[in-house]
């Protein structure tokens, strides 16, 4: 059947030719090519499930790097114009693609006029279309000796799985001498330690390395194969310690200490002799710190910013010659970061890549002319292999590809296959029955942060439904959603402001900051940006009069909280200490917290003679975000060792009541919650515990 004939949908003609709809009403609506290929595509293929894959391949020509995004845009805006018809018309079939759901009217008649017009060609026409067969004959001859050659020389993608057992398998790293494979492995209800496995009997159960009650993870081996050096954490992230341990003798040292607030990695110098890590000092200001492994362990530090630190170090990793470092650095909370080139001897710093994400652990190839990495962009992980000859990025297309890791003496890697979404549940709390979170929107799409209003009795939240973390909009029940920004952009934090009428929310970095306040008109839907003379905010909510944000803001390395006026005018301080969330009740005060674990305090704006109290210490109260005032009290979430609970702090009577536990992991670090009074219910951001295991890749980008 030929691609441009036209169909229909029950009242709707669908015209390939014209990228038109034409409804029953007489409306025509033209839309991108793209889109109406994804529909003719799967109304030829009706009623099969097509693949995201098949899609790609016929759609985008095999670019997975654009396909990803424009697949879902194009599949969310196919169903906004196609839901007039009053009947779902494109279904998801969750880890396999899409199906249209009716069945399409192919015209005959226009098929036959096709054939027509198909048949009168010209005498010189049909000769160039002759020449055209034999060239594009040609092409594929060619082609096809090229991929056979490839593929004869071992050229394929291949995936193998290396460990899959229950829970999750992180960090995975092997010894110099390639037997022995190390890593973290965690299961439901238990902590974290460190395993070992021999890389020639892998079906054998693992030897556990590691008894302790602390996080370890992050391992990097010494040349002779029989010392690693890992990371040690508290669950509650207040001590960390970088420690060294025999596979032998099992006998632990610590040879340094770090900060639990930073999530850093190690790395050790080709030599053996040198371990670099990311410490911070006592106003948390990171920096890359060697410590001396020849005998004498001694820290001194690499390297440090001077001037108006906005980014802060995550990982590190030695080149093959030892004569550099990759530095990935983060502009806030991981939702921007970057990878930087640092030259060891003349201690100069190059920033390599722009605004990747939140990146998930790096390698530096064998030959030393390539950097791996995994990047969670918009909710998906993949891997990137960045040139240091072009500077060019390039994805590898693996779904959920993290934390990599070059095997000894190979151009393959190993690495942790990490996939999640994240949902919006609801928890009652009403009645005398015990309840369980309820999931409240789920699909193969993730949707966090969300935040209710009142006036309007509407959510608003987080999706990356339409390929990138946009605003959309719902009914508590979850129905009725509705996109309301269209940035193509990592936006997050949306916050109602009481009328309903406005959301505040933070949204990209620009060329002179990291990232700026927005407020977005619902009814409009149109955005502009708050006059803010910083170059750093933090989530932001609303003054109890809606006229302007509160917000943290950082500058020259301090942070400071102020309020944002929406008219226009100049921000001013509300309170000149670090703040990194906080909130107006209806009664004026202002609650705040600095950090985590850092607990939550109360202070009156309008008596400046008063300084701030401490309602709950840091051991009742340890999340910067996950908390939210309303007019009886605080809920907030408090995690455990192995467990999350949600809290109720009480104002009147001053009592914390545990309200709901959940399993560790299943609640991100960054989430928010929000809490409908007329239904007495609290709506979250929730993942499934996630199974990850390790994997070995064979690339042809690697070889």
């Amino acid at each position: 059947m030929n691609i441009d004939t036209p169909f229909k949908l029950e009242q709707c003609m669908i015209k390939p030719r014209e990228y038109s709809l034409e409804f029953s009403n007489g409306e025509i609506k033209v839309l991108q090519p793209k889109y109406i290929d994804v529909l003719t595509y799967l109304a030829h293929q009706y009623p099969r499930v097509v693949d995201r894959t098949e899609l790609i391949d016929a759609i985008w020509d095999s670019n997975f790097y654009v396909g990803e995004k424009s697949l879902n845009n194009a599949v969310w805006n196919l169903r906004n114009e196609l839901k007039r018809l009053n009947i779902s018309c494109i279904e998801t079939v969750r880890k396999k693609g899409y199906r249209l759901l009716l069945k399409p009217e192919f015209l005959d008649k226009e098929v036959a006029a096709l054939s027509v017009n198909a048949n009168t060609v010209s005498p010189n026409k049909r000769y160039l279309r002759l020449a055209c067969v034999f060239l594009l004959f040609s092409i594929l001859v060619s082609l096809g000796v090229f991929f056979s050659n490839e593929e004869h020389q071992g050229s394929r993608t291949e995936i193998t799985s290396i460990i899959s057992d229950p829970g999750r398998e992180v960090y995975p790293s092997i010894s110099p001498d390639n037997q022995y494979l190390v890593y973290s492995w965690r299961r439901i209800g238990q902590r974290p330690n460190l395993y070992i496995k021999s890389m020639s009997d892998l079906d054998t159960s693992p030897r556990q390395l590691t008894f302790s009650e602390f996080y370890e993870g992050r391992v990097v081996w010494h040349s002779n194969s029989e010392d690693i050096y890992y990371q040690r954490k508290h669950w509650i992230y207040d001590q960390c310690e970088i420690v060294q341990l025999n596979i032998i003798t099992l006998e632990p040292k610590v040879i340094g200490q770090c900060t639990g607030e930073v999530d850093f990695s190690l790395a050790i110098s080709p030599d053996s002799k040198t371990l670099a890590y990311v410490g911070s000092d006592n106003a948390r200001q990171t920096s890359v710190k060697l410590l001396d492994l020849n005998g004498n362990e001694k820290t001194h530090i690499l390297y440090k910013c001077q001037d108006d630190c906005l980014y802060e170090e995550v990982d590190v990793e030695f080149s093959p010659d030892g004569k550099h470092l990759v530095i990935s650095r983060t502009l806030d909370e991981g939702f921007s970061e970057d990878l930087f080139l640092f030259d060891i001897s003349k201690g100069e710093l190059e920033q390599l890549t722009n605004s990747e994400g939140d990146i998930k652990g790096l390698a530096w190839h064998p030959d030393g002319d390539r950097i791996i990495f995994s990047a969670n962009v918009s909710g998906n992980r993949d891997g990137y292999i960045f040139s240091l000859k072009d500077k060019e990025t390039t994805k590898l297309n693996i779904p959920g590809f993290s934390y990599p890791r070059f095997i000894p003496n190979s151009q393959d890697v190993i690495f942790h296959n990490w996939k999640e979404l994240l949902s919006l549940s609801s928890l009652s709390l009403g009645g005398s029955l015990a309840t369980s979170p309820f999931p409240l929107i789920q699909s193969e799409y993730s949707y966090h942060s969300p935040h209710y209003s009142p006036a309007i009795n509407k959510l608003a939240f987080i999706s990356n439904e339409s390929g990138s973390y946009e605003i959309w909009m719902s009914n508590l029940d979850g129905t009725e959603r509705t996109r309301l920004t269209s940035l193509s952009s990592h936006l997050t934090f949306p916050s109602w402001s009481h009328d309903g009428k406005y959301i505040a929310f933070l949204g990209p970095k620009t060329k002179s900051k990291i990232n700026s306040l927005y407020v977005l008109n619902v009814n409009t839907q149109t955005v502009r940006q708050v006059s803010s003379e910083f170059k750093q905010h933090f989530r932001p909510s609303w003054l109890a009069d809606d006229s302007g944000i509160i917000a943290a803001a950082k500058s020259d390395n301090v942070f400071s909280l102020y309020a944002f006026p929406i008219n226009g005018d100049l921000p001013y301080k509300l309170l000149d200490r670090k703040v990194t969330y906080a909130e107006q009740d209806l009664n004026g005060n202002i609650w705040f917290s600095p950090g985590r674990n850092q607990g939550l305090w109360v202070f009156d704006p309008n008596n400046t003679s008063v300084s701030p109290h401490q309602v709950l210490n840091r051991h009742l109260f340890r999340v910067s975000y996950k908390w939210e005032v309303t007019e009886h009290g605080i809920y907030f979430i408090h995690d455990f060792e192995n467990s999350h609970q949600i809290h109720f702090f009480d104002y009147a009577t001053e009592i914390i009541t545990p309200l709901v536990q959940l399993p560790m992991g299943t609640i991100s670090r960054l989430a928010s919650m929000t809490y409908i009074p007329n239904e007495r219910k609290i709506v979250f951001t929730q993942r499934d515990f996630p199974k990850i295991d390790i994997k070995r890749l064979s690339h042809p980008l690697l070889k």
